[in-house]
């Protein structure tokens, strides 16, 4: 009886883990159309060990087309909807000193908090128009360096 309680424990704990890296269920943007869509009954694409959501099957048809032309976008959803989570600077890779507080060296896109490892790449960042350091700090390249799937976070 006590091994069947242990065993049941065991796996309880086992879901429950898994369950906590899903993405919590919110509203989103479709990362084609740009519509407001409820993840919940969303048209969605795996991505990167993640999910993307549609608002439509055109739209994720365009997405699996072209995801060079909509990767900024994808890879800005999967950070929105905390499937992947910011461990680096997504400019240079490096380590961030300051988080929070005054010395933190923060620039909004789209209204997420980016936190950046110095003041040049704050400089540098703030000068772009909003649309455009969204595309740099949300590039391949950049999302490479700076985030990582939220599930393996050291």
């Amino acid at each position: 009886m006590k091994k069947i309680i242990l065993s049941s424990l065991a796996v309880l704990v086992a879901v429950g883990s898994v369950n906590a890296f899903e993405a919590k269920p919110k509203n989103t943007t479709c990362l084609v159309s740009g519509e407001e869509i409820n993840i919940k009954s969303a048209e969605t694409v795996n991505y990167k060990g993640g999910k993307l959501y549609f608002c439509c099957p055109g739209c994720s048809s365009d997405f699996e087309q072209n995801t060079k032309q909509y990767s900024a976008a994808a890879n800005f959803q999967l950070v929105m909807t905390n499937q992947y989570v910011q461990e680096t600077c997504p400019s240079t890779g490096r380590k961030i000193k300051n988080k929070t507080g005054a010395k933190a060296k923060i620039v909004k896109v789209g209204g997420e908090d980016v936190a950046l490892c110095c003041g040049g790449c704050l400089k540098k960042t703030t000068k772009m128009a909003e649309s455009e350091r969204k595309s740099f700090l949300f590039s391949d390249k950049s999302f490479k360096k700076g985030y990582v799937l939220a599930n393996t976070k050291k």
